[in-house]
């Protein structure tokens, strides 16, 4: 490929994955929305389908929830945390030949990994599950408590896990397709920016292109060239839409606009 060609690829990644992730997690909320309406049947109701308020209904949630999980754990969830971790070192990949087309050695920079970021990220994702258990838990003991109809406490944990429609997503999509989309740049820049860094690179240009939300801040630097200085300057800015807490001088390389940011630092020569 030429340099065209690895950067429009890169660029595709960063365009993309927030969009292809969240398929995969919508279709995994489906799924465990229909295990979680089949669980309901644990519970005990009155005749009038009301649920009943009993010490025997709230020991049965947590044999419910312990359900729940062991499926969470065998689900395509988990499918799609493997697919970005996938298109992670794709990414890495086609940074290296990047470098390679420009005629550095990326073995001369083995030290610099993107490992421990991805780790990181990986404990996010998952421990969003202990947030949306935590949510459908408590939000099916406050319906015992109210001896809410199954009716509510079905339409109650369909809203929780798969929203409202196109407009409106479940808890596990929102989180996890924020986290990561804006963490996929976050690493893929930050892999970038370390092997430029120490291979000698001054230089970079601010490159992605502009959406119809695009921030002002990218906006203004959109396609132009600047040196490590120049950048450096722009995390001692005060706040602008999207900026993601911590960025400062040294970090403004790898935030930069912020969250969802699909931007990054090309290296000049």
């Amino acid at each position: 490929m030429t340099l065209e060609q690895i950067a429009a690829s890169k660029q595709e990644g960063l365009d993309t994955i927030g969009e292809e992730f969240g398929q995969k997690v919508d279709k995994s909320q489906d799924e465990l929305l229909v295990l979680l309406l089949l669980l309901l049947s644990r519970l005990s109701y009155d005749e009038g389908g009301n649920l009943v308020s009993s010490t025997d209904n709230y020991a049965r949630v947590e044999a419910l929830m312990a359900e729940f999980k062991g499926a969470v754990s065998r689900s395509s969830y988990y499918d799609a945390l493997v697919f970005l971790a996938n298109k992670i070192d794709k990414q890495a990949d086609l940074t290296k030949e990047y470098y390679k087309k420009l005629g550095f050695d990326p073995g001369l920079a083995s030290d610099v990994g993107y490992e421990e970021q991805m780790a990181s990220m990986f404990d996010d994702l998952t421990n969003l599950e202990t947030n949306l258990y935590a949510y459908i838990r408590n939000f099916i003991l406050a319906s015992i408590a109210s001896g809410s109809a199954r009716s509510l406490l079905e339409g109650g944990l369909q809203d929780i896990m798969v929203g409202g429609g196109t407009d409106k997503k479940g808890r596990l999509f929102n989180m996890a397709v924020l986290t990561a989309d804006t963490m996929f740049a976050v690493i893929d820049r930050s892999f970038s920016y370390a092997l430029g860094k120490a291979l000698g690179i001054k230089r970079f240009r601010y490159t992605g292109g502009l959406i119809n939300d695009s921030r002002p801040f990218c906006i203004a630097r959109d396609g132009k060239v600047f040196d490590e200085g120049e950048i450096r300057s722009w995390g001692r800015l005060g706040d602008w839409k999207g900026k993601i807490p911590g960025t400062d001088e040294a970090t403004i390389f790898i935030y930069l606009g912020g969250y969802r940011c699909r931007h990054w630092l090309v290296p000049q020569l």
